[in-house]
């Protein structure tokens, strides 16, 4: 391509030599080598250049056409060459199997959430383990509790919505978000498990009515609840019912996802201090899995930014 003169107005390719100036190399054959992480864009003999900026990079590759390979896991390698943490989105679980023993080999914390096969995960999520943590932690932590978890059940109650209509989900998650705050004050694990707890053995045995009606109707725990709780109209109430179980089947019709989503088995605020590979094996064949992967994604972020904030604006591990 180079030798034809491949240009676009007034750009053309880059040449080797110039690509070098730009990338960080390291020698592929020296265990104590460091270099930075990133995609690996050249190979030159047994030294291969990375890309260590920031940008984002999109790899577009027909089925079978070695993007795991060639890319993928030349870019796992290369960032643990550099001791630097990455979460990867591993749809097949290929990429934990085939760097997992490496990468421990380097001394890294590896991490396997398997929403493909929940039963036989290695390690658990808890979805709702930052929030109580928050919650947990002063006044402050507990407004900011409140705001993420009005955040985390948007997520979920609003994946499908009608736009004509969007009350049922608006009553659904309101009742959500008053029985998860009726568990933080009472003291109970956060987690989806207890949600459905509450919203099927709770709420038909009375128990969440009782403790509605003994609440501070100024609170926001009882506004919320008040939503469905305080209807008389039976109708309404069983609509509202209706949309809240739609949109937790998925947990409700896969009890080992529950399960798995009922605690956390690593520090996600470690991730960007010190060296730590997160899997998370979901599958792509379908996409009722795939607000769980946003979900993470989004908390890792969320909580990576409040690591740097704590040291001064960066990150102590990239």
């Amino acid at each position: 391509m180079l030798s034809d003169g491949l240009k676009y107005q007034d750009s053309r390719m880059a040449t080797c030599e110039e690509m070098k100036q730009d990338l960080a190399p390291f020698a592929l054959h020296d265990a104590a080598a460091k270099s930075k992480g990133g995609p690996v864009l050249l190979r030159d003999g047994d030294t291969v250049y990375t890309d260590p900026s920031d940008s984002h990079s999109l790899i577009v590759g027909d089925t079978g056409s070695m993007k795991t390979l060639r890319f993928v896991l030349p870019l796992i390698y290369s960032c643990a060459a550099a001791d630097e943490s990455m979460v990867i989105v591993d749809p097949k679980g290929e990429l934990a199997r085939k760097s997992e023993s490496f990468l421990s080999a380097k001394g890294y914390k590896t991490v396997i959430i398997n929403m493909r096969d929940p039963q036989r995960s290695p390690d658990t999520w808890n979805p709702m383990g930052v929030i109580e943590r928050a919650y947990k932690s002063g006044e402050e932590g507990q407004q900011k509790a409140v705001l993420q978890l009005n955040d985390m059940l948007n997520d979920i109650f609003f994946r499908r919505v009608d736009t004509k209509d969007p009350y049922w989900n608006e009553s659904a998650g309101q009742l959500a978000l008053g029985i998860c705050l009726l568990l933080l004050a009472l003291g109970e694990k956060l987690n989806m498990k207890n949600l459905l707890k509450w919203r099927y053995e709770k709420l038909a045995d009375g128990t969440l009515d009782k403790c509605f009606r003994n609440l501070p109707t100024d609170g926001e725990i009882y506004q919320n609840l008040a939503g469905y709780l305080g209807m008389t109209a039976e109708s309404t109430k069983s609509c509202i019912r209706s949309t809240f179980d739609q949109l937790v089947r998925v947990f409700k019709s896969a009890p080992a996802l529950t399960e798995m989503l009922n605690d956390t088995s690593f520090d996600i605020e470690r991730i960007g201090e010190a060296k730590a590979a997160v899997f998370v094996v979901i599958p792509d064949e379908k996409t009722t899995f795939h607000f769980l992967a946003t979900l993470f994604i989004s908390q890792c972020y969320t909580t990576l930014l409040e690591t740097a904030e704590r040291h001064g604006g960066s990150l102590p591990r990239r």
